[in-house]
């Protein structure tokens, strides 16, 4: 009654297709050494900036925040693909 609506089998293949891509994007080389890349530059950015130049600071602070948040987003679809699957499986058994 207080759980959520039952998805349907498309919804599911959905998922699980999303996830498919997002696990395929997070291990593409090129994704990885740009998320590599990224982190480094805003921590060290930050590590080497003068501790008065609090602008420049905030700015690599909220950088990395927002490279954290879209690495975030791409782990999240690949568990609810994961989960989609185990929902799959289930309703076969």
């Amino acid at each position: 009654c207080f759980g959520q609506p039952t998805k349907s089998m498309s919804d599911l293949i959905d998922e699980q297709h999303r996830g498919a891509k997002a696990a395929a994007i997070l291990r593409e080389p090129l994704v990885i050494e740009a998320f590599e890349e990224l982190r480094k530059t805003y921590v060290n950015g930050w590590s080497g900036s003068d501790p008065s130049d609090t602008d420049f600071r905030e700015q690599c602070f909220h950088l990395l925040k927002a490279l954290e948040a879209f690495e975030q987003h791409f782990e999240s679809v690949v568990q609810t693909g994961k989960m989609a699957s185990q929902q799959m499986e289930a309703l076969r058994k």
